[in-house]
C-alpha cells in the first residue's frame, strides 16, 4: 500500500475517536440544561469510565466513583450507572479526587482552581455543596483531606507549595466565608508521602527531609 494512502487511512480513522471524545464532554455538559439528554449513551458512558485514571477512583458507601473531565460517574452495587454531570456542577478538568469528611462525600480539584466537595447520593445536573477556589491552586494535581484537622489540602508541585484550608470552607455561604481563607501554606515541597495507617501526610523537601 503506497505510504501517502497509509497515512490517509490512519488520519480517517483517527479523527472520529477524537471527535467523539469531544463530543461526549460536550454531551455532558448539557445534561440537565434543556439543550441535551439527561442521561449519557453507552458510547460515552463507556469512553468516561475508560478514562478514568486509577488515581481518579474510589469507592464510597459501596458505590464505585469514576471521575474524567466533567463527570462524575457513580456505579451501584446493582451496577446501575448515575452521573454527575452539567453546567450547575461547575465540573470542567477534574484533576484529582479525595474522600469527603461526611461518609457519602467527594471532593474534587479542578484544573482551573476550584475545589468543590459534592453529595454522591444526589445525581445529574447539581452544584457542589461546597466551594472552594484560590488563584494558587491553578496547576495543582493533588488534593487530599486531613480528617484530624478537618483541614483540605493541596499541593501544587508547580510552585512547590503546599496549602491547608477549612472542609467547611465555602465562597457562596456566608456562615462559612469566613472560614476560606487559606489558613496555612508550606514552600519547597517536592513530594508528598501518606502513611497508610494513620492517614498522616508528610512534606518532603528537595534533601528528602520532612517539612513540618
Amino acid at each position: 500500500m503506497n505510504i501517502n494512502i497509509k497515512i490517509f487511512f490512519l488520519m480517517l480513522v483517527s479523527i472520529p475517536i477524537s471527535c467523539l471524545a469531544s463530543e461526549c464532554e460536550i454531551k455532558a455538559h448539557q445534561i440537565g440544561s434543556g439543550k441535551g439528554m439527561d442521561q449519557l449513551d453507552s458510547y460515552c458512558l463507556s469512553y468516561f469510565k475508560g478514562k478514568a485514571e486509577d488515581k481518579m477512583k474510589m469507592e464510597i458507601r459501596s458505590h464505585k466513583i469514576m471521575v474524567h473531565k466533567n463527570v462524575i460517574l457513580i456505579e451501584t452495587p446493582s451496577k446501575k450507572n448515575q452521573l454527575i454531570a452539567g453546567p450547575s456542577t461547575g465540573l470542567a478538568d477534574s484533576v484529582a479526587i479525595s474522600e469527603g469528611l461526611a461518609e457519602h462525600e467527594l471532593i474534587v480539584l479542578d484544573s482551573n482552581g476550584k475545589v468543590m466537595t459534592f453529595n454522591t447520593t444526589q445525581f445529574g445536573n447539581i452544584g457542589p455543596v461546597r466551594l472552594y477556589q484560590h488563584e494558587a491552586f491553578k496547576g495543582a494535581r493533588n488534593i487530599f483531606l486531613q480528617k484530624q484537622t478537618e483541614e483540605i489540602i493541596v499541593f501544587n508541585q508547580l510552585s512547590q507549595k503546599v496549602f491547608f484550608f477549612s472542609v467547611k470552607a465555602d465562597l457562596r455561604s456566608k456562615k462559612f466565608k469566613s472560614m476560606s481563607k487559606v489558613k496555612k501554606v508550606l514552600s519547597g515541597v517536592v513530594s508528598l508521602k501518606k502513611n497508610n495507617q494513620d492517614g498522616k501526610i508528610d512534606f518532603i523537601n528537595e534533601d528528602g527531609e520532612s517539612i513540618k
